[in-house]
């Protein structure tokens, strides 16, 4: 699995005023994709957005979204890429953790997002991305439960308007079972158990919740 980059985003300047904030690494030219007869070119551009921090439009097939995710990559491998959502304000608005071959189409260095990444430029903060094992949905679920309170899980190839969002409360190496959140007119909220490998999405709407990892949990997800 590619290493995730877990400092804080810092994006280059799209005015190529440099910043003091920025460090060495970051001020030299963007890196381009080598050619690697091993790596498809998917792979060598997602590299390439990943290490130079730029901001993307990514569209979905097989799902009902009718706007691309707008955000940054913060890590892939060959199943899955994780993107640290941006809203229009320029700041973030989340995760999501899309299957692949669900990416139709992947757009940047268009005039929308060169605004918005002027936008983040100009508040000058640093973007932390969660740190997330990638490795598979159960390892992705299992980091998922231990920052965020509340998620999103899509499963758009049994039918493309299926989420349930809500608590993971337990989970094992083939389902796992999420609440729906609880409120005062509904204080016995639903629960729903679910097949991992129906999963192609994971998101949450607002930034990590939690801020420490439980040292004991019931159930782990890679128990026998």
């Amino acid at each position: 699995m590619i290493n995730s980059y877990h400092h804080p985003f810092k994006l280059k300047s799209p005015t190529l005023k440099i910043s003091p904030w920025l460090t060495q690494k970051q001020t030299q030219a963007p890196n381009q994709p080598q050619a690697n007869s091993k790596m498809s070119l998917f792979t060598q551009q997602l590299n390439s957005l990943q290490e130079n921090q730029t901001l993307v439009d990514i569209a979905r097939q097989y799902c009902n979204e009718k706007q691309p995710i707008t955000g940054l990559i913060s890590d892939h491998n060959d199943e899955h890429t994780f993107i640290i959502k941006i809203n229009p304000h320029g700041l973030p608005a989340g995760i999501a953790i899309v299957e692949n071959y669900t990416i139709s189409k992947i757009v940047w260095n268009t005039e929308k997002n060169r605004n918005l990444t002027n936008k983040i430029w100009q508040k000058q903060n640093a973007i932390i991305p969660p740190k997330l094992d990638l490795t598979s949905w159960q390892t992705i679920i299992k980091s998922v439960q231990f920052r965020y309170t509340y998620v999103t899980i899509h499963t758009e190839d049994i039918n493309i308007n299926d989420t349930y969002s809500g608590q993971i409360l337990d989970a094992d190496k083939d389902h796992l079972v999420i609440q729906a959140p609880q409120t005062p007119t509904n204080p016995h909220p639903q629960k729903t158990l679910l097949e991992i490998d129906d999963i192609t999405k994971i998101s949450t709407d607002t930034p990590q919740t939690k801020t420490t990892t439980p040292t004991t949990i019931q159930n782990q997800i890679n128990r026998s």
